[in-house]
């Protein structure tokens, strides 16, 4: 696994995308407003019956659209062990359909308050021997952190 940064809008990459969302699949806060918005089905996605730890996955426009279900409801605040847990699947599902290049949010640390640090260690941990370049984009107004 190869961990790249880029500064900019997540969305302008052409690379299969993952971010984080609650089992309820709210998605009214954050980037996952601008997720729902481009690529919709709420319905599908609310009705899978997801559990905390898994992922979900769109795939439109070829290319694929993960959603690591990380916590029970909007409100709350995942646990590094929910979002590990929902990153292994995600390492099967690169592994399974042979993804080579995947987008990123710095994951869970916006909203969910997450500290990047141990975040990117868990990245890496779980990604390890994968062969799979993973961007993480920040918005210029996060170079601050």
């Amino acid at each position: 696994m190869k961990l790249i940064r880029a500064t900019g809008d997540l969305f302008t990459s052409r690379d299969n995308l993952a971010h984080c969302v609650s089992r309820d699949f709210h998605m009214n806060a954050g980037i996952a407003v601008k997720f729902k918005s481009t690529f919709g089905n709420q319905e599908k996605l609310s009705s899978g019956g997801w559990s905390v730890g898994t992922t979900a996955r769109l795939t439109t426009n070829d290319r694929h659209v993960f959603y690591l279900v990380t916590k029970e409801r909007y409100f709350l605040k995942p646990s590094y062990d929910s979002l590990k847990a929902s990153l292994v699947e995600l390492a099967r599902w690169v592994e399974l359909l042979g993804i080579e290049r995947l987008a990123i949010p710095r994951l869970g640390c916006g909203k969910d308050g997450l500290k990047w640090p141990i975040v990117r260690r868990i990245l890496i941990e779980v990604f390890e021997g994968i062969n799979v370049i993973i961007t993480v984009f920040r918005l210029r107004r996060e170079l601050k952190d």
